[in-house]
């Protein structure tokens, strides 16, 4: 056996964290597009950002599926969240995706403590991949808090920041 059942257990959280990261953004986006009018930011963070989470939680499931073990899906939160302005929205992003950083750094620790060296390496590299994702929020709360209110602006200028996703 290659994998411990606690690091597979483990793997199984960070698993639906990402389908949950994606219901998250998923209300967001048409939080955007209903309530603020911003078809443009919309657009580019749903195709970009919230449709990379599912291909994430297959990065995951694909380090058990190494090791003859299966993912295990979970019920979500459901996600209805109302925001006041941007900066309070894309706070809530980034912590949400902030937490999902420390799972990560918290199955690589049970892997670790399990003597699953393996999958601390398949860690390490799926870390890289977050990274850039999570990068594009810190970029997105930035430019958030620098126009608040301002829709119009942000949905004109998004295109311009490199909210690419996974490339």
């Amino acid at each position: 056996m290659l994998m411990n059942k606690e690091t597979s257990d483990a793997l199984d959280v960070l698993y639906n964290q990402f389908f949950n990261l994606n219901a998250l953004f998923d209300n967001a986006v048409s939080y955007m597009l209903n309530e603020w009018c911003m078809p443009n930011a919309s657009n580019i963070i749903h195709h970009n950002l919230a449709h990379g989470f599912p291909i994430m939680a297959d990065m995951i499931s694909e380090i058990k599926d190494n090791y003859d073990e299966r993912s295990i899906r979970m019920e979500l939160p459901k996600h209805d969240e109302t925001y006041v302005d941007l900066s309070e929205m894309m706070d809530n992003l980034f912590g949400y995706c902030n937490d999902t950083y420390e799972m990560i750094k918290q199955v690589g620790k049970v892997a670790m403590d399990n003597n699953d060296f393996n999958v601390v390496c398949d860690l390490v590299g799926f870390t890289s991949v977050f990274n850039k994702i999570i990068g594009q929020v810190i970029t997105l709360q930035n430019k958030a808090k620098q126009m608040p209110t301002e829709y119009d602006k942000f949905d004109r200028h998004i295109d311009k920041w490199g909210i690419v996703g996974l490339e």
